[in-house]
């Protein structure tokens, strides 16, 4: 059985860094997590008259206001098979900011009819994102969000290019500090970029078997009607 990742990447996967490798082959049947922690040297952008409205995200752990510097943060890597049997890999990213905690999740699958890794944001999964990954010439693995829709009242309505959060994500391997290292920037096309951060962290893997996952992961139940 390969990873959703495997599956999407083919024969380049094979020219990911050795660690990537190792940590994006998590697949359900593994019966592990992968728990990584780090420091987010800054986390910035979001024009400020914006700002008001990431409060609106808070609950479904997608987006938050705060910014700063070497800010912890936790990111925890879970797989699962939800009711239609497909392979799930979900992000819990957990931010300790000095009077907060803030989170940011995502739950990726792998569509078999495009080849794609399509992206549920949030505990709600009413956001969602298809991705686009390419290895980099230094092994590097580069994702990039592409057509993105909302899921209302059962229907998946999708967003003009001008809605859009357009993110980019590398993630890489350093050999001389043995850790991973990110880079997330999410902009929109009218009032450019709404949040970037980049920092560190080391990872561990740990037995985690599918019902042990933490209860806020919410599996997707329910396929939105196109």
């Amino acid at each position: 059985m390969r990873s959703i990742y495997e599956k999407v990447l083919g024969e380049q996967f094979q020219l990911l860094h050795p660690k990537l490798q190792e940590k994006f082959s998590l697949k359900s049947i593994d019966q592990c997590a992968i728990i990584s922690k780090g420091v987010m040297k800054e986390i910035t952008g979001g024009f400020i008259l914006l700002r008001p409205l990431f409060f609106l995200g808070i609950k479904k752990r997608i987006v938050f206001p705060e910014r700063g510097e070497n800010i912890p943060f936790t990111l925890e890597n879970y797989a699962y098979q939800d009711s239609f049997g497909r392979e799930c890999v979900v992000w819990a990213r957990t931010f300790q900011f000095p009077s907060k905690i803030r989170h940011f999740d995502a739950t990726m699958i792998f569509n078999a009819e495009n080849r794609k890794i399509v992206d549920y944001f949030g505990t709600h999964h009413d956001f969602i994102s298809d991705l686009e990954l390419k290895v980099t010439k230094i092994g590097s693995l580069r994702i990039r969000s592409k057509s993105q829709r909302i899921i209302w009242n059962g229907w998946s309505i999708a967003l003009p290019a001008f809605l859009r959060g357009e993110a980019e994500i590398v993630e890489w391997f350093d050999e001389y500090e043995k850790v991973f290292k990110i880079h997330v920037k999410v902009r929109n096309r009218l009032v450019g970029t709404l949040f970037e951060y980049h920092g560190s962290c080391q990872t561990e893997f740990v037995d985690m078997p599918t019902e042990k996952i933490p209860c806020h992961i919410k599996p997707i139940k329910e396929q939105a009607r196109e």
